[in-house]
């Protein structure tokens, strides 16, 4: 196996690492995306909900006689889920920022790819070229062996005409 031949096995490794990594990355990046669809359908839920609480709530408090407990009751929870929202909200953006950071991610591990691809081909071509070239080489030696097999099997024509001279 020449050294070529050797680079492009280790450039072929390379070439389907950096493939795995790239198909690794994209599900990861899907993964990302999955989460922060499903942070979004929650915030989204918990504000339907939330606004639909408060609403009964401040009902309820406009329906009947009221103490002022029950009003600190309806403003500790409306506050809590406020909280709650803002929570639902953080968490929604930072499964965004981890899409954003997966998704350049993503984008190395193709570049690197595209360039592992780009060297294999190279060595690939090399290959071919080292091959070409010793083929040659094999068919200039077989050609160059079959003239001195050629020029062997002829008698020396100049031995033979002195022997005709002598027996004249």
């Amino acid at each position: 196996m020449s050294v070529f031949e050797q680079l492009l096995r280790i450039r072929e490794f390379r070439e389907q690492r950096a493939q795995a990594t790239v198909v690794s990355e994209r599900a990861a990046l899907q993964r990302a995306a999955d989460a922060r669809d499903a942070a979004r359908t929650q915030l989204d839920d918990f504000k339907d909900y939330a606004k639909a609480r408060e609403t009964r709530l401040f009902d309820d408090l406009q329906a009947r006689a009221v103490q002022v407990r029950d009003i600190q009751d309806v403003r500790y929870e409306v506050g809590q889920m406020k909280a709650q929202e803002r929570a639902y909200a953080q968490a929604l953006d930072q499964a965004e920022a981890k899409r954003v950071k997966q998704s350049e991610v993503l984008v190395t591990a193709r570049a690197i790819h595209v360039e592992a691809d780009r060297a294999l081909q190279k060595i690939g071509e090399q290959v071919t070229v080292d091959h070409k070239e010793a083929a040659r080489s094999r068919e200039q030696a077989e050609e160059a062996e079959r003239e001195d097999g050629v020029k062997t099997n002829q008698p020396d024509r100049g031995a033979h005409d002195d022997a005709e001279l002598r027996d004249e």
